[in-house]
């Protein structure tokens, strides 16, 4: 099976032109009247997430995914599905193909809602009553042309629980159903990054430095939730939450690992192994991991800090001294690199090996 290579940069779906008052995002459409529907090829890359989300790539085989899909985000006035409405559709059409995956259609569009956007969601937003009169179309037509858009594929949403609940109530008002399947991308989310504080689709991005500059943006959350959706797929085994439980989920490098307990040969792969093994509590074995990632001069931070979190756990200073020293030693041999992220990194590791080669100095 032909395993596909993705990269951290997901490219971006052109924003809409700013309103000449800078106050209200205009409809992305060609007329006020016109749902936006562009068919342009646009490679889709995959970012790895894990807790601090410094992986820069993934192998995964493409057949994990369908071959055809569509992520899609609504914003609402509320959370209420019979008491709320939708005022905005965002949708992506992706296909797989053999060693890649392209973007291959976008739809937006505002709706006009029966009753007026409460100031508060606004606030939240960005969708305007003003907005919506000028911009947006009947909901009627709108649920019509996403039909249209979505045909039979599988749909993907970050949390589809409350999206299809408003999905299917606005289709059943008009004489509409849908049964296409769907899989949640949150459930996938906390299957794949147990453990994490936040499972927010803009936490998770914020962690990953992915821009927020057009959050609450169903377009733009659409981008967001890909991103989420094939890297836990890639963990998980799986592009369904359907039949998948924390308890008996096991990913395939686990069951490699559990035959032949053979470290990945691969540094992305090593990182995978190790969040799962620590969330198995078999902490001896993902100290093995990160520390064959060291040993190589791996340029991602995840390994390191995990490593000075478990030495710490176990009050073994001299060992997370090691780490962190080993973390200074590689970040230092990066910064000649074009990446903005490696002297943010390495001063950290350096005030953190000064604060703990202090404190131990101290307690001596």
């Amino acid at each position: 099976m032909v395993a596909l290579v993705v990269f951290i940069l997901l490219k971006r779906i052109s924003p809409p032109t700013p309103s000449p008052s800078g106050s209200e995002r205009p409809h992305l459409g060609q007329s006020s009247a016109q749902t936006h529907y562009s068919k342009q090829q646009r490679n889709a890359d995959v970012s790895c997430f894990t807790d601090q989300i410094e992986l820069s790539r993934l192998e995964l085989d493409p057949s994990i995914l369908p071959p055809t899909f569509v992520v899609f985000d609504l914003e609402t006035t509320g959370l209420d599905p019979v008491q709320d409405e939708i005022i905005e559709i965002g949708a992506i059409r992706v296909s797989r193909n053999i060693d890649d995956v392209d973007i291959d259609a976008t739809f937006r569009t505002l709706v006009q809602p029966a009753n007026r956007i409460p100031r508060m969601i606004t606030r939240i937003n960005g969708i305007s009553q003003p907005m919506v009169d000028r911009a947006g179309i009947p909901l009627a037509q709108a649920i019509g042309q996403f039909v249209d858009f979505i045909q039979e594929f599988p749909l993907v949403s970050f949390n589809a629980e409350f999206d299809m609940a408003f999905l299917r109530n606005a289709a059943k008002q008009q004489n509409l159903v849908i049964r296409n399947p769907t899989s949640c991308v949150l459930k996938m989310a906390r299957l794949a990054w147990p453990g994490r504080e936040s499972y927010k689709l803009h936490d998770l991005a914020k962690d990953s430095n992915l821009s927020l500059a057009e959050s609450h943006h169903a377009l733009f959350d659409c981008k967001l939730a890909l991103v989420i959706y094939a890297a836990a797929a890639a963990i998980l085994g799986t592009a369904t939450d359907e039949s998948v439980s924390g308890a008996c989920l096991i990913s395939r490098r686990m069951r490699a690992f559990r035959q032949n307990s053979l470290i990945p040969a691969d540094p992305v792969e090593r990182n995978l192994l190790g969040i799962e093994l620590e969330a198995k509590g078999q902490i001896d074995s993902a100290i093995k991991c990160y520390q064959a990632n060291i040993g190589d001069g791996f340029g991602g931070s995840h390994p390191y800090d995990r490593l000075a979190v478990i030495f710490r756990r176990h009050k073994d200073a001299a060992s997370e001294i090691a780490v962190l020293t080993r973390a200074v030693e590689v970040f230092s041999g990066l910064l000649s690199s074009p990446r903005s992220d490696v002297a943010p990194k390495l001063e950290k590791f350096r005030q953190r090996l000064h604060r703990l080669s202090a404190t131990t100095a101290n307690t001596r």
